[in-house]
């Protein structure tokens, strides 16, 4: 277990460096959480994990390796990303996006509450019918969330405790 000072040190180093440190996140893609934002992550981008107190490079093709119940392995995972080697990767709408496109944290809200955690999958499910009828492009991300496809971003509807928050998110440029 590393010291919060070591840890600290470790990513200002990599930062300074020229790599985006933050928190993977899979989808359909693969994202650098950051804080604010989220990059995406290129097919030819350096991507290393954070194992133990040393960075180990992955595949790209890693990203699709899932735990036996169908989740993402190395989702969560504190991850940098060297910028140098992105390239322009086209998307599913086939629209090309340039890999390192950010997508901006615009806003956040509670969308609904729930009296009983287990009546939460329902109600996700009650969102995606409600979007796709309207001629949305949904999808599903991790731990149920609804990711409502937009051509200038994304909003999700993502489970939080006894709640389900709606999420704002603006595509941009790095």
């Amino acid at each position: 277990m590393l010291l919060p000072i070591t840890n600290h040190l470790q990513n200002t180093a990599a930062m300074a460096g020229g790599w985006n440190v933050g928190v993977l996140v899979i989808d359909q893609a693969a994202w650098l959480d950051v804080g604010e934002k989220l990059i995406l992550i290129g097919d030819n981008a350096l991507v290393e994990v954070k194992n133990g107190n040393q960075w180990q490079q992955i595949k790209i093709k890693d990203f699709k390796r899932k735990t036996i119940d169908g989740w993402p392995v190395l989702a969560g995972m504190t991850a940098r990303v060297h910028p140098a080697n992105n390239d322009a990767i086209e998307n599913e709408q086939g629209e090309f996006a340039q890999a390192g496109q950010v997508m901006t944290k615009i806003n956040e809200k509670v969308y609904q509450v729930v009296n009983d955690v287990m009546t939460i999958p329902s109600a996700l499910r009650d969102i995606e019918a409600n979007f796709w009828r309207q001629g949305y492009d949904v999808r599903r991300g991790v731990a149920g969330t609804v990711i409502i496809r937009l051509s200038d971003g994304e909003v999700h509807f993502v489970p939080v405790g006894m709640c389900i928050k709606q999420i704002l998110f603006l595509f941009e440029k790095d």
